[in-house]
Order: structure tokens, then C-alpha cells, then sequence
């Protein structure tokens, strides 16, 4: 395929996702093959994004909703929408969301965890164990992603999704150099300025010996309306 001259190069492509609403990630899956792995996953995390605002506006209907129930509906989210996705793999242990680009060694996990307010952060922790230990190789350019997605929901007044994630960031950092001190400290990396809820981490791979990197996501599905009588 030609990178720019034809009417469908790479190049051209590329500018049809300003032109065209939800044409930008049809736009990655098209070309990525001739790119790289990280454009792969930069289009699966503007997918979850797209996801998580629609689960959220229907906050007040999930308040029983199971882990599982949430991570299988946002398979579904992500399935509708072009990826090549799968729930409940065997990748070393029973994956959340795995999902692959045809053609390629190209593999993305996430782990779901379901986190009320006051909850023990020790359950993220585990989730995040499960996430860079069993499902990944750490290899780098195919298997170096993950992102640990996490269902906040509402149980005590005084707090919020920022302070839920301003302690995880803290607890993680701290749960890890507790439990590698044989390893270099797990780097925390800048918040994104398009979401500072969510943040970034390197590590190093415990097999591959590689950095592996971790994207913590938050999904906002507390619900504590006070515009009603009891």
C-alpha cells in the first residue's frame, strides 16, 4: 500500500479522520499493520473512553451491577465497534479483555476490578498482579500493555473518583517497591490533561525483564442523588 500518493495511501486515510465523524478509529484499524503496536493500542484506549461515557450516563441502572456484568457489556461496546475482542481467555489465568489485530502477534489485557469507596486497596493490587504476571509476555512491540480498569462505586460521603485514584496511585506505588525491593521502583507516569483521573505506569516485566505498561482507568458509577426525600 502506498503512503502517499494514491487516493487511498496511508496519507490520505490518516486525513479523512478530521473530516469524517467515527471515521478516526476505523482509520487506525485500517492502516495500523503499517504502523506500530502503539498506534494498535492508542486506538483501543479512544474506543474504552467512547465506552465509559455510555456506561456512565446510565449510573443510577447499574447500582447492582456484577463485575462480570459490566466487563461483558463492555466487550460487547467493544466488539460493536470493530475490535477483535474476547472475554474469559486463557492467557496464564482466566483474562478480562483480551483483545488482538487479525494478522498480527499485536495483544492488549484488561483486568475489570469492581471497587466500592472504602474497599481494601490490596484488591486493586491484585487485579494489577494478575494483569502484568499472568496475561502478558512482556515482550516488547506485541505484548507490553494493559490497562487496569476499575468500577467505583458509591459507599462513603466524603470522597470521590479523584481521591479513590490519588490513593491508588499512592498505595500502588507504595504495595510494589514493599514487594520487589529487588527490582528498579515502578515509574508513575504524568496524568493525561484530557483525563486527569486516569494515569499511567511503567514497571519492570518480571519475565521478560522489559518495561510494562499499565493504564489505570476509572469508571465513574457512583450514584448518590440528594434531590429526594427519604
Amino acid at each position: 500500500m502506498s503512503t502517499s500518493s494514491s487516493p487511498f495511501s496511508i496519507a490520505n486515510i490518516e486525513n479523512l479522520s478530521t473530516e469524517i465523524p467515527g471515521f478516526e478509529n476505523l482509520n487506525q484499524r485500517v492502516i495500523a499493520p503499517h504502523l506500530s503496536y502503539e498506534r494498535f493500542v492508542a486506538a483501543i484506549y479512544r474506543d474504552i473512553n467512547k465506552c465509559i461515557g455510555l456506561m456512565e450516563d446510565d449510573v443510577n441502572r447499574r447500582q447492582k451491577d456484577s463485575e462480570d456484568r459490566l466487563t461483558i457489556e463492555l466487550k460487547n461496546y467493544l466488539s460493536i465497534m470493530g475490535n477483535e475482542i474476547a472475554h474469559g481467555t486463557n492467557c496464564g489465568g482466566s483474562v478480562d479483555l483480551l483483545i488482538t489485530y487479525p494478522n498480527t502477534n499485536w495483544r492488549w489485557v484488561g483486568e475489570c476490578k469492581r471497587f466500592c469507596i472504602g474497599s481494601q486497596y490490596e484488591k486493586l493490587f491484585q487485579g494489577f498482579q494478575q494483569l502484568s504476571q499472568r496475561y502478558q509476555s512482556g515482550k516488547p512491540e506485541n505484548a507490553d500493555r494493559g490497562a487496569l480498569l476499575i468500577y467505583i462505586f458509591f459507599t462513603t460521603a466524603d470522597n470521590n473518583v479523584r481521591v479513590v485514584m490519588e490513593k491508588w496511585e499512592a498505595d500502588l506505588f507504595e504495595l510494589w517497591c514493599e514487594q520487589h525491593p529487588d527490582k528498579p521502583p515502578l515509574e508513575i507516569l504524568e496524568r493525561s490533561k484530557d483525563n486527569p483521573l486516569i494515569f499511567d505506569s511503567v514497571h519492570e516485566h518480571h519475565s521478560s525483564g522489559m518495561p510494562f505498561h499499565v493504564r489505570h482507568i476509572p469508571i465513574n458509577l457512583i450514584h448518590n442523588p440528594k434531590d429526594y426525600k427519604k
